[in-house]
């Protein structure tokens, strides 16, 4: 060490060299790409599985709905859940009388202040059975009787497809099945497509009201035919059929004893009775 020179600093790094540094940066990215590659590689399994594992639910799902809507179904009419049965009372007033009809049920249905209902329905009458068959004795021979309503004066409501069982016997009214379901207007071609003729078809003409639960209908039956108009309809009868009916189950039953209180009432003016049709 010479004296009075200056002291010696610490020892210098080697710097390191461009290259070196870019070759460590190149490393990095490689690494971060293969990380990056790896990570999307993982999300699209992950995606295809979700998706798989969606697919197979829903065919699960679809297998077992239908199934599953059938036992309820059939669970609920064994609980006596569906309304499929309908007390009916019917008795008819002729046209000379029907305003005094109308006054006294105003009186006794719901809504007294105001105008019953009117409607203005044309029904057309289905027989859907075999007619290649041979006639056999009982109700079964007959086929089936669908029934297809529109509303005239409301052409924007859908039609409505009826069908109405065999009445029963036992109870103080009518019971019957009865199930009405909402259709398209196409209904008439597609119960031909299925092999159903037309039987009769009507118009019927009315009013409805209602208490409480009772459905209290009185209308008239007019003809269809060629050269009968909407405004130019020929009666079938000078008479006006009323009809006191309730949707219910088949358990209920004292929906029948309401029925009859309500056609007690009606007395003398209409007499309500319970129709049995394999009579006539």
């Amino acid at each position: 060490m010479v004296r009075g020179g200056p002291a010696p600093g610490p020892p210098r790094r080697p710097m390191p060299s461009c290259r070196s540094s870019l070759g460590r940066r190149g490393t990095q990215g490689t690494s971060l790409g293969l990380e990056v590659g790896a990570a999307d590689k993982k999300k699209e399994e992950a995606q295809r599985f979700h998706a798989s594992a969606t697919t197979q639910i829903l065919f699960l799902t679809m297998a077992l709905t239908v199934p599953n809507a059938m036992d309820t179904i059939d669970s609920a009419q064994k609980n006596a859940i569906v309304h499929d049965q309908e007390f009916l009372l019917q008795g008819s007033v002729l046209d000379a009388s029907l305003l005094v009809v109308i006054d006294r049920l105003r009186g006794l249905c719901d809504n007294a202040d105001i105008q019953p209902e009117t409607f203005h329905d044309h029904e057309i009458v289905f027989l859907l059975k075999d007619f290649s068959a041979a006639p056999t004795p009982g109700p079964t021979s007959q086929g089936v009787m669908l029934r297809v309503r529109r509303a005239v004066d409301h052409p924007e409501l859908p039609y409505q497809l009826r069908y109405v069982g065999f009445p029963e016997i036992g109870t103080s009214a009518l019971l019957r099945n009865c199930l009405d379901v909402a259709v398209s207007s196409n209904v008439c071609e597609f119960l031909q497509e299925l092999g159903a003729k037309i039987d009769h078809e009507f118009i019927t003409k009315g009013y409805v009201m209602k208490k409480g639960r009772i459905k209290v209908t009185i209308f008239k039956m007019y003809k269809m035919g060629s050269g009968i108009t909407k405004d130019n309809l020929e009666p079938l009868t000078m008479s006006h059929l009323v009809e006191l009916s309730v949707l219910t189950t088949k358990t209920d039953k004292s929906v029948a004893d309401d029925l009859r209180n309500l056609a007690d009432q009606l007395r003398p003016l209409v007499q309500l009775e319970r129709v049995d049709y394999r009579r006539l």
